[in-house]
């Protein structure tokens, strides 16, 4: 899991020195990290991203072996989805499942909450005019995630 620590490279070596300690299991591994910060991994990574015929982005190590790219944006959509469409059996999960989702979507994706979307709707000052416009991009996304991926 990265979010700040930008030095991808080493993803491969800590791989294999977890497998290594835990040598009796059988791995699968992946790098999970904002979508933002794809382009500095394709920059520094060897050997070179594959894309996967599903979609997904996966880095072609020997050793420890492939690691699969994840988003954010996928961990929160599949939880979502589990939300969505499955009967949840535990409500204590259920909540924090929840609660987890609003804070990667508004603090990692950077999603804007329900009453921003509201307050940028009907903007009742100049400020409240020219916040949509720098956040144009972000809101979009948004949009498309919660159309697309989470209720489609």
């Amino acid at each position: 899991m990265k979010l700040d620590d930008e030095n991808y490279q080493k993803t491969a070596e800590t791989a294999a020195l977890v497998e290594a300690y835990y040598d009796d299991l059988e791995w699968s591994h992946y790098l999970l990290l904002p979508k933002r910060k794809m382009s500095r991994l394709d920059a520094i990574v060897e050997p070179l991203l594959t894309e996967l015929p599903d979609g997904r982005t996966e880095i072609a190590w020997d050793d420890p072996g492939p690691v699969t790219v994840l988003h954010w944006r996928d961990v929160t959509t599949a939880i979502r989805t589990l939300l969505y469409h499955a009967d949840i059996v535990d409500d204590h999960w259920g909540a924090n499942a929840y609660l987890f989702c609003a804070v990667a979507e508004q603090q990692l994706l950077k999603f804007q909450s329900q009453p921003v979307i509201e307050q940028l709707a009907a903007p009742a000052t100049v400020v409240n005019t020219a916040r949509p416009i720098r956040i144009a991009h972000t809101l979009g996304e948004q949009l498309t995630y919660l159309r697309e991926r989470v209720f489609p």
